[in-house]
């Protein structure tokens, strides 16, 4: 008798739907005839692994560990373990261990925005070339470019979104690096563009690509994680940036406003261009120098405090939340103490910059011991912008004219709406890695076939996670 492996080989039509199901169930050429046309049902064991490897094969594909646990499904009820290679003439497709390349579009399209923003034109003008369409041509091409030298970058890589992120983080920080020396180097010292100055720039972003992804080699940080890292390197050059204001020279004062206000004015001198020139570049490099400083020493900082943490992303949301929420609270009070920006511009400073700090560290004391999803992080920030407006409101309603009431009600408004918000959504309790890489919201679409009518039909999976 003819084999089902040589019928499968030699024939051409296509296989009734009921002979394919019943070859996924393992059963042999002979037994399938057989019950096929004694019309027998399927005994509960091969129920069991029918159901067994239909959820399996829903990706249509079989993992290492699902195919392992098959082998011993099979074992356990008695089923060959061959039948399905013999009557199919090839093992069931098996998926190599994956790789984690969720954040490679990411770093594609930053890098893209290099290439058009950078290199594009940078090449050409360090290269002397002085016919227009190079520029023009150059940032065309620049995006088909970065794309390709991404891909071929990323092919091989584990990349989930929380590397990517720190390799983005440590390019954007190294253009600031790259500023900073081409002002050492005195490169900017002048109106024109150096091309030199612009060899730096070029040669800085790759090389904080570099540091980035070492420093997720070295910390491992989960999405939320890395993201919060990010947002404690910005607070460092916030620190540092007040910092140089209160210790560092004045700021040179503008002799064109002065000169401007009353030209004809015999007492005011004309002013010294060169002088204040001169002055201001110096300002702008000590400036430089002590925001640079804050990026190492915030993320460093930052990671010392908060590394075991490992937020969710939902969790690294709050704490932007937080960050910007204070540092609106900061104006708040200082208009509450009544402090003049001309006359206190200090005070201004540090009241903004040490709430948007208090911010971080109040949030992440309330949301201690959770981990937060990006879309339970939106309910809570909806909370306190609507408890703002619904306390503002009440005051307009109210007609009160008293200014410092809406001042409060913003703060007592939205510190209550994101307490009441807080009791609508059910966080998980807080894990080691705070749901680990893959934390942030995520699409998912795959093909895989399902059974519509009695025949297979190929079937789109859809997955959403917020």
């Amino acid at each position: 008798m003819l084999s089902l492996k040589h019928y499968l080989k030699r024939t051409s039509l296509p296989i009734p739907p009921m002979v394919f199901a019943y070859l996924l169930l393992g059963v042999s050429s002979s037994q399938l005839l057989a019950q096929e046309a004694a019309a027998v049902q399927e005994s509960e064991a091969q129920r069991l692994y029918r159901l067994s490897y239909e959820a399996a094969m829903a990706d249509s594909v079989l993992s290492v560990d699902e195919v392992q646990l098959l082998r011993t499904l099979r074992q356990s009820l008695g089923i060959p373990g061959d039948i399905i290679d013999e009557a199919l003439g090839e093992p069931p497709p098996v998926a190599a261990p994956g790789l984690n390349q969720s954040g490679r579009w990411t770093l594609m399209l930053q890098n893209m925005g290099w290439g058009l923003g950078l290199y594009g034109w940078g090449i050409p003008f360090v290269l002397d070339v002085k016919d227009g369409k190079w520029y023009v041509g150059g940032e065309m091409f620049s995006l088909g470019a970065s794309l390709y030298l991404t891909w071929k970058y990323t092919a091989n890589m584990d990349l989930p979104e929380a590397r990517s992120h720190m390799q983005r983080y440590g390019g954007t920080v190294a253009l600031q690096y790259g500023r900073a020396l081409n002002g050492l180097l005195g490169y900017w010292d002048n109106d024109e563009l150096d091309r030199a100055e612009i060899v730096v720039l070029m040669g800085a972003i790759p090389a904080g690509l570099y540091g980035g992804d070492r420093l997720y080699q070295q910390w491992k940080p989960s999405t939320g994680m890395a993201y919060a890292l990010t947002l404690y390197g910005e607070l460092g050059t916030a620190f540092m940036g007040t910092l140089h204001r209160q210790l560092g020279d004045p700021e040179p004062v503008d002799p064109y406003d002065m000169y401007d206000q009353d030209p004809f004015d015999s007492a005011i001198p004309p002013p010294d261009y060169e002088a204040y020139d001169a002055a201001d570049r110096d300002w702008r490099k000590q400036r430089l120098r002590y925001t640079i400083a804050g990026y190492p020493l915030g993320t460093y900082l930052g990671h010392r405090l908060y590394g075991n943490r490992q937020y969710s992303f939902g969790d690294a949301a709050l704490l932007m939340v937080g960050r910007g929420t204070g540092a609106f609270y900061g104006i708040i009070l200082a208009d509450l103490l009544d402090f003049d920006l001309a006359e206190n511009d200090m005070g201004w400073r540090w009241l903004v910059m040490g709430g948007g700090l208090g911010g971080v560290v109040g949030m992440d004391w309330y949301m201690r011991g959770y981990d937060f999803t990006f879309g339970q992080a939106a309910i809570m920030t909806l909370g306190g912008v609507a408890g703002a407006a619904f306390a503002t409101g009440f005051g307009v309603i109210m007609e009160i004219e008293e200014i410092n009431y809406y001042e409060l009600a913003a703060i007592g408004g939205s510190l209550g709406g994101v307490a009441l918000a807080r009791r609508i959504v059910s966080p998980q309790p807080e894990s080691s890695r705070a749901l680990g890489p893959e934390s942030g919201p995520r699409l998912d679409l795959a093909l895989q076939p399902m059974m519509v009518a009695g025949s297979l039909r190929p079937g789109l999976n859809l997955a959403l996670r917020w």
